[in-house]
């Protein structure tokens, strides 16, 4: 859509003040990541877990996401899951850096990785 393709090249900076009702008339894997992170920070775990996970799997955000799921699962003391997850944010992360045609947009990728790693 044409409004992926913006946050592709943007980041989702450009929606996250956006009123959480209106970014959920449009799914997408982009509004589904932005409102898992609101549902995040807002301690709705559970929330912000079933957003996660109607994410596509090869999209930007998907290795963000992963992150954000282990650091749920930990808290809630599910540590072979999260363990699971941050498997699926590196693994995703070095799929999408391997894809990326612009430096910059592998250079992201090379970062989410890493930060991976070290959660």
């Amino acid at each position: 859509s044409k409004l992926e393709e913006l946050l592709y090249y943007t980041g989702i900076e450009l929606l996250e003040d956006y009123d959480p009702t209106l970014l959920s008339k449009y799914p997408s894997s982009s509004t589904r990541f932005i409102l898992g992170r609101q549902a995040f920070q807002a301690r709705k775990f559970d929330k912000a877990l079933e957003l996660f996970n109607m994410m596509h799997t090869d999209h930007r955000f998907y290795p963000e996401g992963r992150l954000l799921v282990a650091h749920i699962l930990a808290e809630k003391k599910d540590m072979k899951n999260s363990y699971e997850a941050v498997s699926q944010c590196l693994s995703a992360a070095e799929k999408l850096e391997s894809e990326a045609i612009n430096f910059k947009i592998k250079r992201y990728f090379r970062m989410v990785n890493e930060i991976c790693l070290v959660n």
